[in-house]
């Protein structure tokens, strides 16, 4: 396959995008000098260290198709706009332009239970049981990155820390949890019971650089698919 490098990519593409950005922030951000390489099962993978990472989302479908209909209006023409609008409408928000406006959901500062940090463990429960059901390449140890749109105030990294331990309790399991929210990045050590907060604004200026790494190498992917 071919990308127009002028357009946003494609659905399907050899290598995906989510999993070369967290591998890109991996490297740079929580474990750096460590190269890791695209894999399955687990999605990334350092042979060196018998490490292996599964990638995963928390942000819900309904928000993910809203942030396509938004970043895509640039690439259509009117009558698709209109349809955009309609369908970002109908999901519950108007479409207000390059400044897009998303609105926000009720958090509370001492629960998580019907915030949006609830998808975040959600999705760790999730992956501990596919990582003990699905045939898996056996490695010393299991990360999870899990990719979120979620705030989390005051308690919530430590009722967070408390519902991973609860539900690690598989034959394997996940060692570190790396998450991205709005405002910072977080490190969960899930064996030591240790909570490390990493500046999002450290990294706020690198932030397209990184974005631009990991598309070239889903380009790149595809290139070399071709050959």
């Amino acid at each position: 396959m071919i990308i127009d490098k002028n357009k946003p990519l494609p659905e399907h593409t050899k290598l995906d995008y989510d999993e070369c950005y967290a591998k890109i922030l991996l490297e740079n951000v929580f474990l750096e000098n460590i190269e890791l390489c695209n894999s399955d099962k687990p999605d990334l993978i350092c042979k060196e260290l018998s490490l292996g990472i599964e990638v995963t989302s928390a942000i819900r479908k309904e928000d993910r198709e809203l942030h396509k209909l938004w970043y895509m209006m640039h690439y259509l023409n009117e009558e698709q706009q209109e349809r955009n609008k309609e369908r970002m409408l109908q999901l519950g928000v108007s479409y207000t332009g390059g400044l897009q406006v998303w609105g926000s959901r009720t958090f509370y500062h001492d629960k998580i239970e019907g915030t949006l940090s609830e998808d975040v463990y959600l999705a760790f429960n999730s992956k501990v049981e596919k990582l003990n059901k699905r045939n898996y390449q056996k490695l010393n140890r299991y990360d999870l990155f899990i990719d979120s749109q979620t705030f989390l105030p005051d308690k919530c990294p430590e009722l967070l820390l408390d519902k991973f331990i609860e539900y690690n309790n598989k034959p394997k399991k996940f060692e570190f949890v790396y998450l991205t929210t709005t405002v910072d990045f977080y490190k969960f050590d899930l064996i030591n019971k240790k909570i490390t907060v990493i500046s999002y604004n450290d990294f706020h200026c690198r932030q397209r650089d990184l974005a631009n790494q990991a598309r070239l190498l889903v380009e790149e992917g595809e290139e070399n698919d071709e050959t």
